[in-house]
């Protein structure tokens, strides 16, 4: 008789325990996700654009990638000075040392500079060189360039980047079941990272490692407008993506070009305070999220925590900034006759 009761007894205790250890874990999970999940709430209900400053309906970002000459030379850079805009490049090694003062202005000016690899690697379906492609990168292959050109911008513009933006969109090394993604390295090493696909950002809920983007290149100012609206119906965040600034087709023959008149009307539009829109640099628009999200700010990564080799980087760095000191030279020697 006391045996049965000792057994019903055991079990009465493990069910208490376990009932016990399962409420603990249930009031954890609500402690630690329930404050954010609760403002993200007020957030999404919310009509009068509290998320965003100064009564805000919503951000756009104004972001051109590889440091097409263009972007100086054609005046994409004076115009966007003209209204005060701030605006993010992410910057392409070779096409940097052209005009590396024209660059170091720009920070001056406000204007952010951005990392997108010192190779620009993307999918080898894309037709071009075998050993630039993404199938034929490792981890580690992809963390060391990304690295050599954080040494490379550092060295040559005296900043150092905290936005990356994926070549072509893409977030993979290597190919069939060796395929990773460098997603987790670019969040380590950045405080957002930007792809290159259609949509805008949810600052409630967004990954800032993948920001989605727009492409600003071949539309008009009315095909943009319609973003920016149905972005602000939702109190997003549009960034534009552009390469080559003109009034005709892309000096690289790509026909990647963006309008000078549509990129002068977004920031004229943007600029003006009754039309509720924040138009300033990725990095500028991401810190305020991550703040309002209670997230802690980003922080470079230490040498001994970078996820790549370290002094790899270095060595390639001494190259690639030697080359451009001498590629900068020539072309001012150039310049000059």
């Amino acid at each position: 008789m006391r045996k049965k009761h000792f057994i019903w007894l055991s079990i009465l205790i493990n069910i208490i325990l376990i009932f016990t250890v399962f409420i603990f874990i249930l009031k954890y999970e609500m402690e630690a996700n329930f404050p954010l999940q609760t403002y993200r709430n007020e957030i999404v209900n919310d009509s009068t654009g509290f998320f965003w400053p100064d009564n805000n309906k919503m951000a756009v970002s104004l972001t051109f990638d590889d440091a097409r000459v263009s972007q100086i030379d054609s005046g994409g850079i004076s115009i966007l000075n003209k209204y005060n805009v701030n605006g993010t490049f992410y910057v392409s090694p070779e096409n940097l040392s052209l005009h590396i003062d024209g660059w170091k202005k720009a920070i001056d000016n406000g204007h952010e500079i951005g990392n997108h690899t010192t190779t620009h690697p993307c999918s080898i379906n894309f037709g071009w060189a075998y050993r630039k492609s993404l199938e034929n990168y490792s981890i580690t292959d992809i963390s060391n360039d990304i690295n050599t050109a954080n040494g490379i911008i550092e060295e040559m513009l005296g900043v150092q980047p905290v936005s990356f933006a994926y070549p072509c969109g893409q977030t993979f090394v290597g190919q069939g079941e060796n395929t990773k993604s460098y997603v987790p390295v670019i969040s380590k090493m950045f405080e957002s990272g930007r792809l290159y696909s259609s949509g805008a950002v949810s600052p409630v809920f967004c990954d800032m490692a993948q920001l989605p983007s727009e492409h600003l290149d071949n539309r008009s100012f009315d095909e943009i407008l319609e973003l920016i609206e149905a972005a602000k119906q939702k109190g997003q965040w549009l960034i534009l993506v552009g390469h080559d600034v003109g009034d005709g087709r892309s000096a690289g023959n790509d026909n990647l070009m963006s309008s000078k008149k549509t990129i002068e009307a977004i920031c004229e539009y943007a600029s003006d305070p009754s039309n509720e829109i924040w138009i300033d640099n990725v990095h500028n628009i991401a810190s305020y999220i991550k703040n309002k999200r209670s997230e802690k700010p980003f922080k470079y990564l230490s040498e001994y925590k970078k996820p790549s080799g370290s002094f790899y980087s270095k060595l390639w760095s001494f190259f690639y900034i030697s080359k451009m000191k001498l590629a900068h030279y020539t072309y001012k020697i150039k310049q000059k006759f």
